[in-house]
């Protein structure tokens, strides 16, 4: 910044112009005004990312950063973006930009949600006064709308993650192993449409057999290892 600040200095005639600029990317970083400084904030960052992404376009220096577009990413896929170089900053090419954590954490509470759901008695409900007269009914989501409501978004936004597959596998096979028989149709559905899904967002069988596998963990433990159709340790060992 100091650096900049001398080359304006000696810039002459464009001097307002340059300077205009470089007041709008110090906004465009620092968008709040200064305010006492904030209690200390726990960090809830994973521990690692599941995907980086590297620059692919013509090296250059970082201006300014699309802020509130990459929050918005990251709400709509359930997870948390990193982004690697700071404004001015000079990237190269296949140097990393974006870090992608995965939001398969947040299917954890989606899980439990579903199974209080599952075993509740999901209805309209009818009020009738002293005489036992219908005076009211008041419609509520049933079965199908918390199900699509939990799975539909994040497997969209989170096909591309062997993590969130394996994830949401593992939790529909354990709602159809804890629920009453009536909640079943509907989970087998979402596993339908989880295969597809899985089948049109991998090339590779092996990478289909992985992202195939139910893990409450994601892709914890060495499970997944010995069960991916003869990859990894044999399976009779």
């Amino acid at each position: 910044m100091l650096f900049t600040m001398r080359v304006l200095a000696k810039m002459g005639g464009d001097t307002v112009h340059q300077f205009n600029t470089f007041i709008a990317v110090i906004q465009n970083v620092y968008p709040e005004t200064a305010n006492p400084p904030d209690p200390v904030k726990i960090s809830h960052r994973p521990a690692s990312p599941e995907r980086t992404i590297a620059h692919a376009g013509a090296s250059g220096t970082v201006l300014a950063v699309d802020l509130a577009g990459l929050v918005a990413q990251a709400r709509r896929a359930d997870g948390m973006i990193e982004f690697v170089p700071q404004v001015g900053d000079f990237v190269s090419v296949d140097e990393p930009v974006l870090r992608l954590y995965s939001g398969a954490a947040a299917i954890d509470q989606l899980h439990r949600l579903l199974r209080r759901v599952g075993l509740r008695q999901l209805r309209d409900e009818e009020i009738c006064d002293a005489a036992g007269e219908l005076r009211l009914v008041f419609r509520t989501p049933n079965w199908e709308d918390f199900v699509h409501l939990a799975c539909t978004e994040i497997r969209h936004c989170g096909a591309g993650s062997v993590q969130i597959m394996r994830r949401m596998r593992s939790m529909l096979e354990n709602l159809i192993q804890t629920l009453p028989q009536h909640r079943h149709d509907e989970l087998r559905r979402q596993l339908a449409l989880l295969d597809r899904t899985i089948e049109q967002s991998y090339t590779f069988p092996e990478d289909q057999a992985l992202a195939r596998i139910p893990d409450p963990q994601g892709l914890g433990g060495t499970l997944g290892l010995q069960t991916v159709s003869g990859i990894g340790p044999d399976q009779d060992g």
